[in-house]
């Protein structure tokens, strides 16, 4: 489940920074013990915390951010296997061909082989079909 958790500071009362005075919360991230404390501290926090910043506004009142924490998105056996298999030389099976090469570091959807010849190319994971 994904964690989302929307802050609002309020303007009224400032002192020592705007205060978190409406916490909502979805997930497994608890943001209640972040009320009443700097609406700037908190987001630090929530950052350190390993969530996005998604969206901030400001109006006459306040401002809202609201962070995101996304469910993580499970590896194909592919990834997992060519994650083993970086620095060395494969093949890899497409619908198009074969193309072999040195794996180098993986993209987050792609793979990149360095051929012989010094080209680099880029599969995409969806495009693999098996790897050799």
């Amino acid at each position: 489940m994904a964690d989302i958790i929307v802050l609002r500071g309020s303007y009224n009362n400032l002192v020592g920074g705007i205060p978190v005075t409406t916490i909502s919360n979805y997930g497994d991230t608890n943001g209640e013990d972040l009320y009443g404390k700097d609406i700037a501290s908190c987001i630090s926090y929530l950052l350190e915390e390993g969530l996005t910043l998604q969206f901030q506004s400001a109006d006459s009142s306040g401002y809202t951010v609201m962070f995101i924490r996304p469910d993580p998105v499970p590896q194909s056996p592919i990834v997992t296997l060519l994650q083993s298999r970086v620095g060395t030389v494969v093949t890899l099976l497409t619908d198009a061909g074969a193309v072999t090469g040195t794996l180098l570091p993986l993209g987050t959807d792609v793979a990149q082989l360095l051929e012989e010849s010094g080209d680099t190319v880029l599969v995409m994971f969806i495009q693999i079909n098996g790897v050799i």
